[in-house]
């Protein structure tokens, strides 16, 4: 009762709230499309209302008036005539800033070689030729034949001359520079003329003041009573349940705070519970504050939904058309995602990109493998990829499951994603 009253003095019958307030139901699934929840707890708040008692209030009356004297101070103005003065004073000094006279630089340009071939000329050789001879009835018969003009032209000889560099002038501004010009020295006459000031006196003022006493008289007050009402604060929760991988038992608490607020928790491990709130209105009506909430609820199975990132991709094969691995089984395409880097190890100092790509699920040819194993199959002909052959190649995958932008209440840190890396793979 004391904690009461204190809340209704110092919050001005504000709410007030236990510490305990609030409560929780615990929902069962068990495959149903929907629920209902109803809960509700009391609090108790202090409010206020206006009362009228008899009470004794007082006010000032006249009680007679008396004389008060006091100084106060008065002004009057004096003046007097001031004789004609000089006033002199040096004006401010100032910079005076200017270019100096510009002036002609000239020289010769750099100088440069012209190179060239000679004009070619004809050289000729006598070939064959000479005296040829032959036996005629017994005797030497000899004569001399000419010989033939072989010619070739012989290129002309490569030389150099050095062609000296262009005269040129220019003109180079001439220096900025500044001085400064001291100030001139000056005197103006002010004339004579009559100054006045105020001057302050005392003078005895005295004027009749009223006195006044304080009396009693009977009145009635309006005063702020406290007292206490119960508030009832009841909740009415729909649930519609989505359960794509048949789902069969888990426990849901349906939690009703002390701020009129609806929220749904779960302590379940293998099951991944979404909760998606749709509405939610609080309505006031006198003494009951009534919260109506509804609730969109997925329920996914952990083992199911992480089964592709339980460990990294395995068996990972390549060849020229298509890139093959092994993950854990995958029941939702929608949720996989596959990105994969191809290095190709040219020689020892280079590696060039050959692909870099990131596929969603519905992109990638999936069957089913051995011990309840998903095989992946990407065709890199369709992705526009040829990869040469008789070269080793370094493989990075990476898979991870995408989950939405809404978090499980029960997600906690989960692992979803995976890398695999193999340095050498030979396509033949």
């Amino acid at each position: 009762m004391k904690k009461i009253f204190l809340c209704s003095i110092v919050l001005a019958a504000l709410f007030c709230s236990p510490l305990l307030a609030g409560t929780s139901k615990t929902v069962t699934f068990n495959g149903q499309s929907s629920d209902n929840v109803d809960l509700s707890y009391d609090t108790q708040e202090t409010r206020s209302r206006d009362e009228v008692i008899d009470s004794t209030c007082t006010r000032q009356v006249p009680n007679g008036e008396h004389q008060v004297c006091v100084n106060e101070t008065r002004y009057r103005q004096e003046c007097h005539i001031e004789p004609a003065r000089q006033n002199c004073y040096t004006t401010p000094s100032r910079q005076d800033c200017s270019y100096g006279p510009s002036r002609q630089e000239c020289g010769y340009g750099p100088s440069r070689q012209d190179c060239s071939y000679g004009p070619g000329r004809q050289v000729c050789n006598t070939v064959g030729g000479g005296v040829v001879c032959h036996m005629e009835n017994g005797r030497r018969i000899c004569r001399t034949e000419p010989g033939r003009q072989q010619c070739h032209m012989v290129p002309g000889q490569y030389h150099c001359r050095t062609i000296p560099g262009q005269y040129y002038c220019r003109t180079v501004q001439g220096e900025y520079y500044c001085r400064t010009i001291p100030g001139d020295y000056r005197c103006d006459t002010i004339p004579a003329q009559n100054v006045c000031t105020q001057v302050p006196y005392l003078e005895n003022v005295c004027h009749t003041e009223t006195t006044y006493k304080t009396e009693t008289y009977a009145c009635k007050k309006t005063i702020s009573v406290p007292y206490n009402v119960t508030i009832r604060h009841d909740a009415k929760v729909d649930l519609t349940f989505t359960n794509e991988m048949n789902i069969v038992k888990t426990d849901l608490s349906v939690i009703f705070s002390n701020d009129n607020d609806v929220s749904i928790k779960t302590g379940a491990t293998d099951v991944l519970v979404f909760v998606k709130k749709t509405n939610s209105t609080v309505d006031q009506s006198n003494d009951t504050r009534t919260t109506n909430a509804s609730f969109n609820v997925t329920l996914l199975p952990k083992d199911k939904v992480l089964s592709p990132v339980k460990g990294p991709a395995d068996q990972v094969n390549l060849t020229r058309d298509q890139l093959t691995f092994v993950v854990g089984k995958i029941y939702n395409t929608a949720q996989f995602k596959v990105n994969f880097v191809l290095f190709a190890k040219s020689d020892i100092w280079h590696h060039s990109v050959n692909a870099d790509k990131t596929l969603s699920g519905d992109d990638l040819q999936i069957t089913d493998g051995l011990n309840g194993q998903s095989v992946i199959t990407i065709n890199l002909r369709t992705l526009g990829l040829d990869i040469p052959p008789r070269k080793n190649y370094e493989v990075t995958i990476n898979t991870s499951i995408n989950l939405g932008d809404d978090q499980a209440v029960n997600q906690g840190n989960l692992l979803l994603n995976q890398t695999k890396k193999v340095d050498k793979i030979k396509v033949k």
